[in-house]
């Protein structure tokens, strides 16, 4: 079960900050919004863990949150080391969007139980949302994943481009039409966007 605090992302995670009373039970979906969180607002997020036994090697993958993303872990001598960032502290602060990084990460020697705390500010965005939580597990299972959805996106990708440029050719054939061209330069802009999100 994941656990929120809103306000609070430290750059060392320190005891105190776990043991803070005011973490709540939700859904790691969950739009800050519907948790009642100030719109402008930098969350933690926790999970802890229970492997039953120690890992040598792990990975993860370390999921999306807009904008910026900090992601740590519990390594098998008891300290939080990061494993993930897509800004620098001062930018995590100031709520400046983050720059998209390395995407697969590979996790510290881990014990039995282990906890991974997500930190993420809302930069810009009107609202902040963790819409995919991170994937641990074998790197080559994860690659596998992370393939498959890469596939679905080049469909998707390819799909739109192709209505486009229908829509444009008919727009060539009969230019007094212009929905074709309308039709054809929002599906060419949701490629483009699709692809850049994608990426």
């Amino acid at each position: 079960t994941w656990r929120v605090l809103p306000g609070q992302a430290p750059e060392a995670i320190s005891q105190q900050f776990l043991d803070d009373p005011q973490w709540q039970e939700w859904e790691v979906t969950t739009s800050w919004s519907d948790m009642g969180f100030a719109t402008q607002n930098i969350v933690s997020y926790r999970l802890d863990l229970n492997f039953g036994r120690q890992y040598d090697s792990l990975s993860m993958f370390p999921g999306e949150g807009f904008s910026t993303l900090r992601v740590f872990v519990l390594n098998s001598d008891g300290e939080f080391e990061i494993v993930f960032s897509n800004t620098t502290e001062s930018s995590f602060e100031s709520y400046e969007a983050g720059i998209i990084g390395e995407r697969l990460v590979d996790l510290p020697m881990v014990g039995e139980q282990t906890t991974i705390i997500l930190q993420v500010a809302n930069g810009p965005f009107p609202d902040g949302v963790v819409f995919r939580a991170p994937q641990i597990g074998d790197s080559q299972a994860l690659l596998g994943w992370l393939d498959k959805q890469a596939f679905w996106g080049i469909i998707a990708v390819g799909l739109f481009f192709a209505i486009a440029l229908v829509n444009l050719s008919l727009w060539l054939a009969r230019r007094e039409h212009k929905t074709q061209l309308f039709l054809g330069l929002i599906f060419l802009i949701m490629t483009v966007r699709l692809f850049d999100t994608a990426r």
